[in-house]
């Protein structure tokens, strides 16, 4: 069993979506952008290199709204998080 060593909550996002895709992306991506740069925030001193990843994931939910297909921006975004979740025990739910 894993070991998590940083939490990230953002489900609370999903649970009540429905319709569109590409506006839900639009909708909750903003949110999620300031839930994962208030984390990196948080570990600017405790791990720099973590804080800095945090922050370019965090960079990209901010410009979901921009791209052509905002709903697969943001499923590849959100799996570079969970990816680097697992890389460095932050446990996102």
């Amino acid at each position: 069993m894993a070991h998590w060593k940083h939490e990230l909550k953002i489900k609370d996002l999903f649970l009540s979506l429905e319709g569109d895709q590409d506006e839900n992306a639009k909708k909750v991506a903003p949110e999620v952008s300031a839930r994962v740069a208030a984390l990196s925030k948080r570990l600017t001193n405790k791990d720099p290199m973590l804080s800095s990843d945090l922050e370019e994931i965090a960079d990209s939910f901010s410009v979901v709204h921009e791209d052509d297909e905002p709903s697969e921006m943001f499923n590849g975004v959100l799996s570079d998080l969970y990816d680097l979740g697992d890389r460095n025990r932050i446990w996102i739910g």
